[in-house]
């Protein structure tokens, strides 16, 4: 199996003539020379603690993204109206972007929007899906017999939109005041306003507006068959909950909190 990121470290400054290395276990086996050169040279070492570390990953992922405003920063949070709040801050009142992971964490606060994590990776089989079959939403429904469902089901592909939250934002997701998307839509607008305007930020966001990615009935269509085919199976439930089980435990507590503010 070939280690991507050593593979690309090694092949930078390799010559022609060098042994190929796919991974660590052809990398030790190279003659000592040319491991000497790649610690005393080219920082070997460095890159190798990189790659072993997942606080590295998380800072250099497309999780690390802000949009600024004075001293306060929105996170947006891919299929949590992410793209209609980015445009609404980035690019209507031209937010400042940023890299979440370079900021004074002591002098800036921050706000996003989550969904319930089990909720937001069930829509993310669906995005995957429809991309997939080019959004072939009738081509779509036509294969999703049981059999089917329990291939997706089985493959659990974590991408930019289903990152588990504690992954994605790691020692930040304590410092983020977050707003569940199951508040709705003006609920949300209100929160957003009444945290802004406590920080002498007044802003007006627009009330009744029509959403920048409304999906398709038939993409709700592939989505409530994913979900009720989830919530009917108990195949492979324990490896995703080792998975999720620290965003289910933020989730709640969350919402705890926020019921007991009400």
């Amino acid at each position: 199996m070939s280690d991507y990121f050593l593979k690309i470290f090694y092949s930078e400054f390799s010559s022609s003539n060098w042994p190929i290395v796919e991974d660590y276990n052809d990398f030790i086996k190279l003659p000592d020379w040319i491991i000497d050169e790649c610690y005393d040279n080219h920082k070997f070492k460095q890159r190798r603690l990189q790659i072993e570390s997942q606080q590295y990953w998380v800072e250099h992922s497309n999780h690390a993204v802000g949009y600024k405003f004075k001293n306060v920063i929105y996170v947006p949070v891919t299929k949590c109206a992410n793209t209609y709040y980015t445009n609404f801050f980035h690019d209507r009142l031209g937010w400042e972007k940023i890299n979440l992971w370079n900021q004074d964490w002591t002098q800036v606060s921050a706000f996003g929007i989550i969904m319930h994590p089990i909720t937001r990776t069930l829509k993310a089989k669906t995005e995957n899906l429809t991309h997939a079959y080019n959004n072939n939403y009738k081509k779509i429904l036509q294969l999703l017999d049981d059999n089917y469902l329990d291939f997706i089901n089985a493959v659990s592909i974590t991408d930019i939109h289903s990152m588990p939250y504690w992954l994605s934002y790691g020692k930040l997701l304590d410092k983020i005041n977050w707003i569940p998307l199951e508040l709705g839509t003006d609920a949300i607008k209100d929160a957003i306003t009444k945290y802004l305007a406590s920080k002498e930020i007044e802003v007006v966001i627009p009330q009744g507006d029509k959403k920048l990615n409304q999906s398709p009935n038939d993409k709700i269509k592939i989505f409530n068959i994913l979900r009720d085919h989830w919530l009917s199976s108990d195949v492979y439930m324990n490896d995703f909950y080792l998975l999720y089980a620290n965003d289910l435990k933020f989730y709640h507590n969350l919402i705890d909190t926020i019921n007991d503010n009400m």
